[in-house]
């Protein structure tokens, strides 16, 4: 009695441990599978602010946006505040439609543009031309997208933040999967409580005496 009660006891547990390792298991791969969609098969804008020249009396910047992901990026919106400095001129450099809805004109301290849609691996490049040394920097600038706020590319530890990230969800979904494996060899060559029942199912069996 003592061994089949073991025998069920262990069963019981080796089902609970199977149950647990298929919820994380899926848990994770749910998980690592929304980072990698994100991380590679989605728009990934980025915007880096450019330095700021002085060529006396004017004052040049601007901001570089691309698409480093793998899908275009949709209704991109630049908005961009100058402030104390005035525009005096805007250069745009690139080959997707824009429309400029507010400012941009000379004596304005602030532009937004309107962009429909950047394809993958494209570039979209505003220069100004001021009298004042302008403030820019992620307080000031917002770039955004149907998919969400761009980031600043020129901030640093972002890459390498970024590939140590996916370099440990890569790891953690590589352990559930092999210890999913694992468990469920283990599960199915050993299976130690069914010998033990049909062990012990032979030896409680009665058996008849032999009739003359």
């Amino acid at each position: 009695m003592a061994s089949a009660r073991d025998s069920k006891s262990q069963r019981n547990w080796w089902s609970y441990v199977s149950k647990l390792s298929t919820i994380v298991s899926l848990l994770t791969f749910l998980l690592g599978g929304g980072f990698c969609y994100k991380q590679f098969f989605s728009p990934d804008l980025r915007y880096t602010i450019l330095p700021v020249y002085e060529v006396s009396p004017s004052i040049f910047s601007g901001i570089i946006l691309e698409n480093r992901g793998r899908r275009p990026a949709e209704d991109v919106w630049v908005n961009l505040s100058l402030s104390p400095a005035r525009i005096e001129q805007v250069r745009i450099k690139t080959q997707e439609q824009y429309e400029i809805k507010r400012g941009g004109q000379p004596g304005d301290s602030h532009i937004a543009v309107s962009i429909p849609r950047i394809v993958q691996q494209s570039s979209f490049a505003i220069y100004f031309v001021t009298s004042q040394r302008p403030q820019l920097d992620h307080e000031s600038v917002l770039v955004s997208s149907k998919a969400g706020r761009a980031r600043e590319s020129s901030a640093p530890g972002t890459e390498s933040r970024e590939l140590f990230y996916a370099g440990i969800l890569g790891g953690v979904v590589a352990i559930a999967f092999l210890a999913r494996v694992w468990i469920w060899w283990w599960g199915a060559v050993n299976r130690p409580w069914k010998k033990r029942i049909i062990v012990h199912s032979i030896k409680d069996t009665p058996t008849e005496g032999k009739q003359c």
